[in-house]
């Protein structure tokens, strides 16, 4: 899994995928353990969704 890599920054879609994290606790917490970053972006990345999100 990419977070047993030595990347210090993972950034992903949370908006539409933050579930998927939770299906990887020991490694989410090793990553973090290890003193990783995870930039959480929150902002919806498809028009529609960002329209719904604004109105």
């Amino acid at each position: 899994m990419l977070l047993s890599t030595k990347i210090d920054i993972l950034s992903f879609d949370a908006y539409n995928y933050a579930q998927s994290l939770s299906l990887y606790p020991s490694e989410v917490k090793s990553f973090l353990d290890r003193k990783g970053n995870i930039a959480w972006g929150i902002v919806p990345n498809d028009e529609l969704l960002l329209a719904k999100e604004t109105a």
